[in-house]
């Protein structure tokens, strides 16, 4: 086709030529539909040259896309777990008590999506990642969500009782009992059983003869 042929009906692109609009000093100029329904008068150049592929809706959906994916890659950045994620490894990279104990994250969890595939999404915003062995690594089997309270009860410092079968914290055997923690833990280092720790009643003492 001759330089200055007639491009009605030609496709460029995501634009269909209807129809020549014009012409300016030095070329003609067509009117063009896009495929989103928009219409732009453009000069010949353009489109032949292939410089302009669409009315600009096209341009706009690969730097939509760009970002999107940039900012939302694995789908779920901006939400908590992922804070947590980054901070579970932060906190095994540059904390010493860390280090000390060679405590580190499993090889499965440098992917974020496999770490909240094995978790699972955050309850509340009153849950907090927990190792339920203190000592262990994170990793599945070790990790959960906790609340600060069962976090508490688990801590290296915790002294914990069995009884009857069930192993809990002072804490929580005096949530349980009504017995203070203190006099339990007081009870146990007289040599009192552990039965009698927690099912004596304290009755009219003062913290200091508690359980006495």
């Amino acid at each position: 086709m001759p330089p200055g042929g007639p491009l009605d009906g030609r496709v460029f692109g995501r634009l269909t030529v209807v129809e020549r609009a014009g012409s300016t000093s030095k070329q003609s100029t067509w009117r063009c539909r896009c495929v989103c329904g928009k219409e732009r008068v453009l000069p010949r150049s353009d489109l032949v040259s292939g410089h302009t592929r669409s009315c600009g809706c096209w341009n706009t959906a690969v730097r939509s896309s760009a970002t999107t994916k940039r900012n939302t890659s694995h789908g779920l950045s901006t939400k908590a777990e992922y804070t947590i994620w980054k901070d579970m490894h932060r906190r095994c990279r540059k904390h010493k008590r860390y280090a000390a104990r060679n405590i580190s994250v499993c090889e499965r969890w440098t992917n974020f999506a496999l770490f909240l595939s094995d978790v699972g999404p955050r309850p509340g915003l009153e849950y907090s990642l927990d190792r339920i062995n203190n000592d262990g690594n994170y990793e599945p089997g070790n990790v959960r969500w906790a609340t600060r309270i069962e976090q508490n009860n688990n801590t290296r410092g915790n002294t914990r009782l069995t009884f009857q079968g069930r192993t809990q914290t002072l804490a929580q055997w005096a949530r349980e009992t009504g017995v203070r923690a203190g006099a339990i833990g007081g009870r146990i280092k007289r040599g009192w059983t552990v039965d009698e720790a927690l099912n004596t009643p304290v009755r009219g003492c003062s913290s200091l003869t508690a359980g006495r």
